[in-house]
């Protein structure tokens, strides 16, 4: 009887050992699954900044480098950056005053100061 009494206990014992952390991790799973869910149905890609628009700024800027979005810097930043274009961040780069005039309306109207 007593052999019987230690069997059942070895076996409940090792029976609740491996319950106990596969319940856990279930648990755990289940919870990432909600929060994949979660972000998968979000609008994620909608993101805060508003894609470049203008066809002048892609051209003249992208031309050499990625189109940073306006709204990342205030207007007195990208009129400091068109006035030295002279030393643009060791290269020179030259500018026509019309293309450089629309180019900074683009910029300052969509600046950061003026994002929404």
């Amino acid at each position: 009887m007593q052999a019987r009494k230690s069997f059942f206990c070895a076996v409940l014992l090792t029976a609740v050992a491996i319950a106990i952390p596969t319940l856990l991790f279930a648990d755990h799973e289940e919870g990432r699954n909600r929060q994949r869910e979660r972000h998968r149905n979000s609008d994620h890609r909608s993101g805060d900044l508003k894609p470049v628009t203008d066809p002048g700024y892609k051209e003249h800027c992208g031309a050499c480098h990625f189109n940073y979005q306006p709204e990342l810097l205030p207007s007195r930043s990208w009129k400091k950056i068109l006035v030295q274009l002279e030393d643009h961040f060791g290269q020179s780069f030259e500018l026509d005053q019309e293309s450089q005039k629309a180019v900074l309306g683009y910029l300052e109207a969509n600046a950061a100061e003026r994002s929404t």
